[in-house]
């Protein structure tokens, strides 16, 4: 009976060992930025988007994060990047229907929120914009506009963990 037991706890012991470099998985680097971000569980990233320094997304909802940002110069030219991405959208026909200040974590920033329909399909589009240091930061959702208000407390989450280095 105790070979059972011990046996048992061996196995659980070693499932547990290979279980946890998945979940620590969820942290992601963009080193050439000095940047980190946790990614939802149950996320996976998303390849072949040259100007994000992070991209997840999540299959069952067909929500996405994008995480896009810019060196600058000096912190006084963040406006045209910003003003740019979100004229961009508008020119697309993205409805802006919501803007503030807002916080997350230790990162204070523009919120600005987007309505968009196509084919049937409703978007609602967050876009939060943050300077830290000399680098311009986007965070971008685009979440079906009837789990939105379901998507807001991963979206704090997401802010939230960004962190630099240094």
């Amino acid at each position: 009976m105790r070979t059972a037991l011990r046996t048992a706890f061996a196995a659980l012991a070693i499932v547990g060992l290979l279980v946890t470099p998945a979940l620590a998985q969820t942290e992601l680097s963009n080193e050439e930025l000095g940047a980190t971000v946790s990614m939802p569980d149950g996320w996976s990233e998303v390849e072949g988007n040259d100007r994000a320094a992070f991209n997840f997304k999540e299959e069952a909802s067909h929500s996405q994060v994008e995480i896009i940002a810019t060196p600058l110069m000096t912190p006084d030219v963040a406006d045209v990047f910003f003003d740019t991405f979100h004229a961009t959208l508008t020119s697309s026909e993205f409805t802006q229907t919501g803007r503030e200040e807002k916080s997350y974590g230790d990162h204070t920033g523009l919120e600005t929120i987007y309505s968009f329909s196509h084919s049937g399909v409703d978007l609602k589009v967050t876009v939060f914009q943050f300077v830290n240091d000399t680098t311009a930061w986007l965070v971008v959702s685009y979440v079906q506009a009837d789990q939105f208000d379901a998507f807001a407390e991963t979206f704090s989450t997401i802010v939230g963990s960004l962190a630099f280095a240094g």
